[in-house]
């Protein structure tokens, strides 16, 4: 097999994974479904509470009128709220609600749980691979960081 196919079939396989444990972590959660581009703009709020709606849009590579629709559909969950920044009176500034710091919190803590229960049912020398995954991974996560994305 070349090595495009086989690095195609590491990005589908990183996305399925990702796919799953959200769902799944969701689920166990019994939590409001969410979808990946709302947990992941509502997750960098509660890590990185105040930012402003541009900021947000160019962390997460969105468009900025996607995140306007998304922080609405997250405000009218009471997920987050918006505060006129004391600074720049024109500025707003996103902040999660205690409900979304606990939500994530707790989804935080069921997926973990739910990757170290299904890595129990996983072959010893499949995990062992995976560890020495990790630095690589690492690379590729700071690799599209300094892309722009």
């Amino acid at each position: 097999m070349s090595r495009k196919s086989e690095l195609r079939k590491l990005d589908t396989a990183l996305r399925e994974l990702s796919r799953a444990v959200q769902r799944a972590s969701v689920h166990r959660a019994k939590l409001e479904p969410l979808t990946q581009t709302q947990a992941e703009v509502l997750r960098l709020i509660v890590h990185a509470p105040g930012m402003a709606p541009g900021r947000v849009a160019t962390v997460t590579g969105m468009q900025p009128s996607n995140v306007s629709a998304t922080l609405r559909f997250l405000t009218e969950l009471g997920l987050v709220r918006r505060e006129t920044d004391a600074t720049d009176r024109r500025s707003t500034r996103i902040l999660p609600t205690d409900k979304a710091i606990e939500d994530t919190g707790r989804i935080e803590a069921v997926r973990t749980q739910l990757v170290l229960d299904a890595l129990e049912t996983v072959d010893e020398a499949d995990i062992e691979r995976m560890i020495a995954a990790i630095p690589g991974l690492q690379a590729l996560t700071r690799a599209l960081h300094t892309d722009g994305h």
